[in-house]
């Protein structure tokens, strides 16, 4: 017969078993959410755009969380690691958690089916979208010690599986090599104190092209996102002075100045002053510096047939002198006269019109007896990122000032005779010429207009001039009709309002 302090200690010991119980399922369910959710939100993140961030953003704090998530996700065997350590976490969490819940629910089919509720819609749903919102690196740095702690606790199992899975799944990369020379030469820089650096593309290079889109998908999202930003910006300034003039039934003006337009224009215009978008020409330069390995000469060059030469045989007398003045040009090739006929691919050197200053036109003297340039021949298969190296080097002979290049097919023979003071031969097989001025344009994928191209420049700002004009008249016309329409559900507003203060007002 038991007695009564008997029958008192089984009802607390039911009570503090099932509190246990209880607390251990929902630890279960914790665990099982922070796994799912880690696993979504960790592994989804990309480790180039958070070591992007981790060297450009301008938060130093958003710096730090990139720099403290890195070290997990850069690597195959890292990213095995931690999806291992996270999925067992899960696993375990999910297998225990029936085993708590049916000492509590009567029935086992009954402990089933809560496990898998609370599993499903605490486990894995909400903690998964929960990982992957706007605030996902941020949440995913706080949890970076846990996450050690978990990777070093399940490393006895989830190391193995980890290697295992690099060897089956990456076994074409080389990882026995690639651990070998990764341990050497991080002793190296340990020893020389120096950061070791790691491969976050994990062999996943952008070409040219992908890299020219990547960077006019940036611009055409930001410039979609300013032009929401804005319509909704002037969606609030019309609605708020729709309220404040339907605001009284009687007759009260209010000014466009009042306090809460103020606050409304205020609060426009510090949505829109935000950091600066890419600027359309920053677009279309990063596209022309992409693309100059992929020009060469031959693209650029301008013809033999359509140059401005001069023979050797010219007088600088003053007509002559105003004649080259007048056609606007820095340097002009100057060749060999043979046998009295224009043949202009013999260039024997390059007149610098500046030296015309000192030139008196009364002597006439002869144009060879100027110091001539002597140009830089090139091939015309060399690419403008060389050609830029070659005017930046002087012409490749120590001396600054060489920006125009003579473009031939046999570059040997032509530097030869040009140093031997000989014209260029008809072997040499010229084809025309190339200067800075025509590589920058091809960098900036817009013409450069000088004080001598007046007619072609007017021209162009007449077209622009029109083009805009057009707009403004196009956008006033929007404006104004959005205006009457607003003014039309304004009153109509008004009016109905009207009605029923008088129908309210009449005798029934």
């Amino acid at each position: 017969m038991a007695t009564p302090e008997a029958e008192d200690d089984v009802p607390s010991l039911l009570s503090y078993q099932s509190l246990t119980n209880i607390l251990l399922s929902v630890l279960c369910v914790l665990m099982a959410a922070l796994a799912a959710g880690l696993t979504m939100g960790m592994l989804s993140l990309d480790p180039l755009q958070l070591e992007i961030k981790r060297r450009a953003s301008p938060s130093s704090l958003e710096r730090e969380r990139c720099a403290s998530l890195l070290p997990l996700l850069v690597g195959h065997s890292q990213r095995h690691r931690l999806l291992v350590s996270l999925l067992l976490l899960n696993s375990l969490a999910n297998e225990a958690l029936p085993l708590f819940l049916d000492e509590l629910l009567p029935g086992k089919y009954t402990s089933i089916v809560v496990s898998v509720t609370l599993v499903l819609f605490f486990g894995e749903i909400v903690p998964s979208a929960f990982f992957t919102g706007p605030n996902q690196v941020q949440m995913a740095a706080r949890l970076v010690p846990l996450v050690k702690c978990v990777m070093f606790v399940t490393s006895p199992i989830a190391t193995p599986i980890a290697r295992m899975l690099d060897k089956v799944l990456h076994s074409d990369d080389g990882d026995g090599d690639d651990d070998d020379n990764e341990t050497s030469l991080r002793s190296i820089r340990q020893q020389q104190q120096q950061p070791l650096y790691v491969d976050v593309t994990e062999g996943n290079y952008y070409n040219r092209g992908e890299l020219s889109a990547l960077v006019r998908i940036q611009y055409e999202a930001q410039i979609a996102a300013k032009r929401h930003r804005k319509r909704r910006s002037k969606g609030e300034l019309l609605r708020a002075s729709m309220n404040n003039s339907n605001s009284n039934s009687t007759v009260i003006t209010i000014p466009r100045t009042s306090v809460e337009n103020r606050d409304v224009r205020a609060a426009g215009r510090a949505v829109l002053k935000r950091a600066p978008s890419i600027h359309a020409d920053e677009i279309t330069i990063i596209e022309g510096a992409l693309a100059m390995t992929t020009k060469v000469a031959a693209d650029v060059l301008t013809p033999l047939r359509n140059i401005f030469a001069l023979p050797d045989t010219t007088l600088l007398d003053e007509p002559q002198v105003v004649e080259i003045w007048s056609k606007g040009y820095s340097r002009v090739p100057v060749y060999s006269k043979r046998k009295q006929t224009k043949d202009v691919s013999g260039i024997v050197g390059v007149l610098l019109v500046r030296q015309l200053i000192v030139v008196n036109p009364a002597d006439e003297r002869p144009i060879d007896t100027l110091p001539l340039q002597k140009p830089p021949c090139v091939p015309p298969s060399m690419n403008l990122v060389d050609l830029i190296n070659l005017f930046q080097s002087g012409g490749g002979r120590g001396g600054g000032g060489s920006h125009l290049a003579v473009v031939c097919a046999r570059p040997l023979i032509a530097e030869q005779a040009l140093a031997d003071d000989l014209p260029i031969p008809p072997e040499a097989a010229v084809i025309g010429v190339i200067s800075l001025e025509d590589v920058i344009e091809e960098l900036l994928q817009e013409e450069i207009y000088d004080e001598y191209d007046h007619r072609e420049l007017d021209i162009t700002r007449l077209a622009v001039n029109r083009w805009k004009a057009f707009v403004e008249r196009k956008k006033l016309k929007r404006e104004e009709e959005a205006e009457v329409k607003a003014n039309e559900e304004a009153n109509k507003e008004a009016e109905g309002r009207g009605s029923s203060e008088t129908s309210r007002l009449l005798p029934k």
